[in-house]
């Protein structure tokens, strides 16, 4: 009868579905246990019992979700998302448990599990795909004191969704004027800086003086705007009917966008402020109502014409005249006056180039929502080209709305001097020289130009040092002839802050307005209630990356090159843009990654998005998609080591790797790390984490509040389950100066506490005081726990030898000493049954089992179900003494298999570096 030693040199395949308990045939099942609790498989194939976690932190309120902020590896917090009173709040923790600030938030407890985080730098951004996007901040206050806070993302222009190109639907930007606050007639008075819009309307031909209106007239009159041309000249009501009227004017005064107020007409039926839709020479077009008490229903086609004598100024007459009286829009009131008309005398209004402030935007058709309140919106507006002579010194144009890329170009004059184009980003306070080009003595005329980047920027033209060329100067004189040209369609960007009407919200000027603007060419904005919020983020190529909305759902929207805030999209290569994914069904955008590629994960595949140049800057121009996998994502942030991207697909059970491909670089594949062990995440996966020191390692937690981890080395791919005591809330890794470290979020007994996998005794919850003197009333936070074991200098104690009342400790008779107080944990570790003791023969029977292992603790071992005798000897825990091997009384008549369980709850480590079996065959 032959001897046949087996040994069980690595446990590398983790634990594995009980399907696979007699899976002999499998090379993994060698490898492989039927149960691995709190004894993961490290990198070389051994299983370790974990580390017990060290008490940071207990929380007054409910824990729901932690996560890490890494600023250095010397300056970590822990970010703890609590429960108060139905709201969310956020504490921020130092490594030592100190709780240094409390924000609040806009989540709901529902809602946190749904949130992504992305950190770069000082800041953290937060997505749910239900919120707006807010950003956690490390700043230093006005104090210069390290501070907290929490705030929506500051989106300074865009993202938007489609232009819209149907003319009959318009938008108009009104100024919100004020109202003057007393009347004389048809005289307003107003308050000191009250601004108002001048409305062109003059008094002419009576012998008056002029007089001109703002759209701030009484409450009762309100701007009116036909719902769409279909609807022109249909009753509405019982009394009004709605009319185009074609207006002859004085002059060529008007232009689109241009208010008006019509008053005073013979029976009173024009009386209204109205935005003038289309002008020309000698002409003006508007809509205007008309009321009747009549049931008369006029054709839509019925269309009124009202042409008004038009009577040179100074002339006397009683016919009513329109021209404009002053060259500025805006204007604002110094002091209370009740007399003085607008802009007429200047001790009392001042001129004012550009408005920035509450504006009502008004359609002729239903477009606005509620949902729409704190988006974007913007308004397209004509492409200006102005130009001017300059030959003073200080000479300034007035300032223009700008972005993107504005020339300055000289031709035709001769000129001495320093042409600037300035810009300024706060509405003309202070102004920058982006740009500039010098004459000396009439020797240059050309171009220049600057990148504008802001939204809502002004650009205006300044002379400097102006000196005329010598010698004879020519017909027209000596001047600089400019011109400005924008290269990018221009836009007035607001936002929204109030709904009205299906027809008129609130917004706040992004871009300074020069006067009243409107156009059928709009867009409103991709983030808000209506349309939804990213649900994933990523940073790549420097752009700050969003996608998975509702209204656009595959839809990939990327910022300017560094700059976060700017979702404004143009023409230059670093400017933002948005692509769809090319998908045959409306998927939607789970998660993001920026790697090589942009990975993008999507409901029904995984795709990458790239520059198809690596040379040139990844942008509209450049990028290219191309499609990977089809398992089809789950809304579960994924995780990224050595090239391998971790993600959960649909059902949440399952966690595949994506792999850059050794030869197409551009191509990725995917495998399934679960499969072997898919027992454990029938619970489903809410999180992962990645932890890489001191081998990568991936931390899941599970929907139930279970979780588990696991190895990913060169030669080991293994699962283990993890059991700490209470319901996980989630598990995470932060930094260390001795490399990563586990932490997690856990409830115990109904309270939350702030835990970190930490060497030391064996114990969970663990808390630890130093004492100096009598050991006496310590207070001790995890003292209502269940099963919790008290140690002096790593010495259990007796129940009978400390006394523990409200919290407090007290062990007679001992001082100077170091208290700890935790709860234990156990592992359990049940290799597969080697099934197979020898090569061939009649029988087979076990004789001897031995444990290999490193320093540990005393186990207790059962062989096929009964306990089995584990010695003691200098091989178990003992730090000073050297690893050994632990021989196992085998009882007798184990034959053809064997099952091997090795379980522990004591306060020191364990570690098996194999199993040995001696194996006698015969035939």
């Amino acid at each position: 009868m032959a001897t046949i030693p087996l040994i069980r040199r690595t446990f590398s395949a983790g634990e594995v579905s009980p399907d696979l308990h007699h899976r002999s045939d499998l090379e993994a099942y060698a490898q492989a246990c039927k149960k691995l609790l709190n004894a993961p498989v490290n990198d070389r194939g051994l299983v370790e019992r974990r580390y017990g976690t060290r008490l940071v932190a207990k929380l007054d309120k409910p824990g729901l979700r932690a996560i890490p902020f890494k600023f250095s590896v010397e300056e970590t917090f822990q970010l703890v998302f609590v429960e108060n009173a139905g709201a969310v709040e956020l504490e921020v923790y130092t490594p030592d448990g100190t709780r240094v600030k409390t924000l609040s938030t806009v989540y709901t407890p529902a809602g946190v599990p749904r949130l992504q985080y992305l950190q770069q730098g000082d800041v953290i951004w937060l997505s749910d795909g239900e919120s707006d996007i807010y950003r956690i901040e490390r700043y230093r206050n006005s104090a210069g004191d390290i501070d907290w806070r929490v705030r929506q993302h500051p989106f300074s222009g865009g993202p938007y969704l489609d232009v819209n190109v149907a003319e009959h639907i318009q938008v108009y930007a009104l100024p919100a004027i004020h109202t003057p606050n007393t009347w004389t007639g048809l005289t307003p008075a107003y308050n000191a800086m009250d601004i108002v819009y001048c409305a062109t309307i003059g008094n002419e031909g009576d012998g008056a003086a002029a007089k001109l209106w703002s759209t701030a007239w009484p409450a009762q009159v309100q701007p009116w705007f036909a719902r769409s041309h279909e609807n022109i000249g249909r009753r509405q009501d019982k009394y009004t009917y709605y009319f185009k009227l074609r207006i002859s004017c004085y002059g060529d005064p008007f232009e689109p966008g241009d208010v008006v107020r019509l008053f005073g007409t013979p029976d009173n039926a024009y009386d209204g402020t109205f935005v003038i839709l289309e002008a020309g020479a000698g002409y003006f077009t508007l809509y205007a109502n008309q009321s009747y008490v009549s049931d008369t229903v006029r054709a839509a086609e019925d269309w009124q014409e009202v042409t008004v004598p038009t009577v040179p100024a100074g002339t006397s007459g009683q016919a009513r005249a329109f021209r404009v009286d002053v060259p500025h829009k805006f204007w604002r009131a110094k002091s209370a006056t009740t007399t003085e008309p607008v802009a007429a005398n200047a001790a009392y209004w001042d001129a004012l180039d550009t408005y920035v402030g509450t504006v009502n935007l008004v359609s002729n058709h239903p477009v606005f929502e509620a949902g729409m309140v704190g988006a974007a919106f913007q308004i397209i507006r004509e492409t200006e080209a102005p130009g001017d002579d300059f030959n003073v010194t200080g000479e300034a144009s007035k300032p223009y709305p700008a972005h993107g890329e504005v020339k300055l170009q000289t031709e035709g004059g001769v000129w001495g001097g320093r042409l600037e184009l300035q810009t300024s980003t706060n509405n003309g306070a202070t102004w920058e020289v982006v740009a500039s080009m010098v004459a000396e003595d009439g020797d240059y005329n050309g171009t220049t130009s600057a990148d504008i980047e802001q939204p809502g920027s002004l650009v205006r033209v300044v002379m400097k040092e102006w000196k005329a060329p010598t010698g004879t100067a020519p017909a027209e004189g000596f001047q600089c002839k400019w011109k400005l040209e924008f290269s990018s369609v221009q836009y007035l960007h607001f936002v929204i802050t109030g709904y009205v009407s299906e027809t008129e919200v609130e917004a706040a000027c992004v871009t300074p307005l020069t006067s009243v603007a409107g156009s059928y060419l709009w867009a409103e904005g991709a983030f808000c209630d209506k349309n939804g919020y990213p649900r994933a983020m990523a940073i790549f190529e420097e752009r700050l990356i969003f996608g998975g909305t509702q209204e656009r759902p595959s839809t990939v929207y990327a910022s300017r090159t560094n700059n976060y805030e700017h979702f404004l999209e143009d023409k230059l290569e670093t400017s933002a843009f948005s692509v769809p994914m090319a998908t045959t069904s409306n998927d939607e955008i789970r998660w993001l990654l920026g790697v090589r590629h942009l990975l993008v994960g999507l409901d029904n595949s995984e795709r990458v998005l790239y520059g198809r140049d690596e040379a040139e800057a990844f942008s509209a121009q450049n990028a290219q998609q191309r499609p990977q996998t089809y398992r089809g994502s789950a809304e579960v942030q994924v995780v990224t080591n050595d090239g391998l991207v971790y993600f959960v697909p649909v059902g949440q059970q399952r966690i595949l790797t994506l792999m850059q491909g050794e030869v197409d670089v551009d191509s990725y594949r995917s495998s399934d790390i679960t499969y072997l062990a898919p027992h454990l995440f029938s619970a489903g996966i809410r999180y992962m984490s990645l932890a890489r020191h001191p081998h990568p390692r991936i931390y899941v937690t599970l929907a139930d509040g279970s979780c588990c981890v696991y190895t990913d080395s060169e030669l080991v791919k293994g699962w283990a389950a993890l059991d700490y005591g209470g319901t996980v809330r989630n598990v995470f890794s932060n930094y260390s100066t001795a490399g990563d470290e586990v932490w997690l979020l856990i409830e115990r007994e109904g309270v939350s506490f702030l835990e970190k996998e930490e060497d030391g005794l064996y114990l969970d919850c663990r808390h630890e005081v130093a004492v100096t003197g009598a050991v006496t009333d310590i207070p001790l936070p995890n003292a209502a726990l269940d099963g919790l074991v008290v140690f002096c200098d790593g010495v259990e104690l007796a129940d009978d030898e400390y006394t523990l009342a409200d919290g407090l400790l007290t062990v007679p008779g001992k001082a100077d000493c170091t208290v700890t107080a935790g709860v234990r944990f156990t592992y359990d570790i049940q290799p597969t049954n080697p099934v197979e003791f020898g090569d061939s023969g009649k029988y087979k029977s076990a004789s001897h089992v031995t444990l290999y292992l490193g320093p540990s603790g005393k186990p207790t071992v059962e062989i096929n179900g009964h306990p089995a005798e584990v010695p003691e000897g200098p091989n178990l825990y003992n730090p000073a003494l050297l690893e050994g091997i632990i021989p196992v009384n085998v009882t007798s008549g184990h034959t053809k298999e064997l099952s091997v369980r090795i379980t522990g709850n004591d306060h020191h480590p364990f570690k098996l570096r194999g199993l040995g079996i001696r194996a006698l065959g015969g035939a």
